[in-house]
């Protein structure tokens, strides 16, 4: 995923506030934007969309309650809809690809399995072995369900320590440093 500001573009000064260098200069002559490290982050945090919110939202039929909704999104759950023939589609969409795959395990969404074969190309079901196809026999949620199976096979049972975090990363560069190799920057302010 693409960052919101370039890494190259920031400086931290001296005293601990942090410069943003533009892209192209604004139409009053500005070329740099000054910030205290909790505002910027304060103007971060606004663009970070929030959780379990949809960042696509769909209007009249395609909305999810629209009543004519069944009529036009073909879904592997209603036996009502209408079939699409692959054939009479110009653009062939994701539809003929479940026809061929065996479709989506639940409406409107695939397996993990067909998901990381659509985009990696990766199959994660084919066993290493033999070849042949794996499926889920048991999912098992009971941590002393699982600690009795990782006994029996011999394996550790106690969850390890976490790693300590690592150091933050050096500045290499003062803001001498910086100026030097922008002349504009303190013409700027």
């Amino acid at each position: 995923m693409r960052p919101p500001l370039a890494q190259d573009r920031l400086r931290v000064s001296v005293e601990g506030e942090i410069w943003l260098t533009l892209r192209h200069r604004w139409a009053d002559g500005t070329t740099h934007l000054r910030f205290d490290p909790l505002e910027l982050l304060e103007r971060l945090a606004v663009l970070t969309p929030r959780p379990r919110v949809n960042l696509i939202l769909y209007f009249g039929v395609l909305a999810p309650r629209a009543a004519w909704r069944a009529a036009i999104v073909a879904s592997a759950t209603s036996a009502d809809a209408p079939t699409v023939d692959p054939s009479s589609v110009d653009n062939v969409d994701h539809a003929d690809s479940e026809a061929r795959h065996g479709g989506p395990s639940r409406s409107g969404g695939y397996q993990w399995a067909e998901l990381m074969r659509r985009t990696f190309g990766f199959d994660v079901l084919a066993c290493p072995r033999c070849g042949g196809r794996l499926r889920l026999v048991a999912l098992i949620e009971h941590a002393a369900v699982v600690r009795r199976i990782l006994r029996h096979l011999g394996l550790p049972t106690e969850v390890p320590e976490p790693r300590p975090a690592r150091a933050p990363p050096r500045r290499l560069e003062t803001l001498e440093d910086q100026s030097r190799h922008a002349p504009e920057f303190d013409a700027a302010w």
